[in-house]
């Protein structure tokens, strides 16, 4: 098993993922992440619509993304919101404000960065066992630790 570890410099933010479980789908999803912040970083140097425009479609041709939903928050106000593309390729249906997208992995994420953010706080313990935190587990679960949970290998332990 490989573990990678990104780190980002501030705040101190760590992000797990176990590269045998990385999906082509989970990766596609991570680039629309990765291209909404993109675009969020260019909004607030450019406050046009037709800006913003160009750079999705771009963006989406570019990285061949069928369609997006895009949401732009400022001081907790929603200052855009814009669907580009195509939902669903089969049926040729749009993307609209009421479009379902499946996050599949990515959860992963932000399991990962919100436990080692309780970390740093010095609010949970990588080794401590998840009984610690979580009531009524079956006795076999108790010694699986936090850490073994976040790197995906607790089923290993099993004798």
């Amino acid at each position: 098993m490989i573990k990678i570890i990104y780190k980002v410099p501030k705040p101190k933010i760590y992000f797990f993922s176990d590269v045998t479980n990385i999906t082509e789908s989970c990766l596609n999803s991570m680039r629309i992440y990765f291209l909404l912040l993109l675009i969020a970083l260019q909004l607030s140097a450019q406050h046009s619509k037709k800006n913003v425009d160009e750079i999705i479609h771009r963006e989406m041709k570019e990285r061949k993304i069928p369609g997006l939903q895009l949401a732009v928050v400022q001081n907790g106000k929603i200052i855009l919101s814009q669907s580009y593309g195509i939902a669903n390729l089969h049926y040729n249906i749009p993307v609209s404000n009421s479009s379902i997208f499946p996050i599949n992995s990515n959860t992963k994420v932000f399991t990962g960065v919100a436990v080692m953010q309780l970390v740093e706080q010095n609010k949970i313990r990588l080794d401590d066992s998840i009984g610690k935190y979580l009531d009524d587990l079956p006795a076999e679960w108790q010694k699986i630790t936090v850490d073994q949970l976040l790197t995906h290998i607790s089923d290993y332990l099993k004798s």
